[in-house]
């Protein structure tokens, strides 16, 4: 091995302890948010969680606040996969809109539900991080439109408003999920997208599921 390759090698290999490092420190992190909220999201906490230094947390997200943006954005990736993932193998335009609810939903189950509202109701208090916000819920939102459109970008522009209120929606139905984790809200999920369906098949023009354009017509008019 030349000394060329050596340093090529060397370097990948820091870099990849360095991301790995990045990864402890989130896992940690969302770990003491859900067991314990933002108060016990501690630098000294999240350090002897993930058994890091203090310097590895500023070297890699500057400060608390900009670790739980961080961790709040792969939580939206995350679920916005997950329900790409499912929607990807749902034809029916009236499934698509079902699935794409749940995947915005689910947000990975319970314990991940409490570390993004617990991450989110403090950043939301800062006006730069409220800008980070703002572009992980329009990416949320592109997401939304592309998978109720059968993944046709070229639908995202007229499904794009029906994609911030499945979006605000999904938010919603957490927070009450949350409140009430003993109760059944498939038939809310079931009844939201039943009214969201044929809007959303007249403008995809999907045939193969929903009612005719007539009657989507007829159901959004009352």
């Amino acid at each position: 091995m030349n000394r060329q390759e050596s340093r090529t090698r060397r370097n990948r290999q820091e870099a990849d302890a360095e991301t790995e490092i990045g990864t402890r420190i989130l896992e940690a992190s969302r770990r003491l948010l859900a067991d314990k909220g933002w108060s016990g999201l501690t630098i000294s906490a999240i350090c002897k969680e993930a058994g890091v230094y203090r310097a590895a947390i500023s070297y890699h997200f500057g400060s608390k606040e900009g670790l739980a943006a961080v961790l709040l954005e792969n939580l939206v990736h995350e679920a916005a996969f997950r329900m790409m993932t499912t929607v990807r193998r749902t034809a029916p335009s009236d499934l698509r809109v079902r699935d794409t609810v749940r995947g915005f939903d689910m947000l990975g189950g319970r314990e991940l539900q409490v570390v993004f509202f617990e991450a989110f109701t403090h950043l939301i208090r800062d006006p730069d991080l409220r800008q980070h916000l703002r572009r992980l819920y329009q990416d949320a939102n592109g997401m939304a439109a592309i998978a109720m459109g059968g993944g046709n970008p070229g639908k995202v522009p007229e499904l794009y408003p029906y994609a911030v209120m499945l979006v605000a929606f999904a938010d919603g139905l957490i927070i009450q999920q949350l409140a009430s984790p003993e109760e059944d809200f498939e038939p809310v999920i079931e009844a939201f997208s039943r009214m969201l369906t044929p809007v959303i098949a007249e403008i995809v023009s999907d045939d193969q599921a929903g009612p005719s354009n007539d009657v989507a017509r007829n159901r959004v008019a009352t």
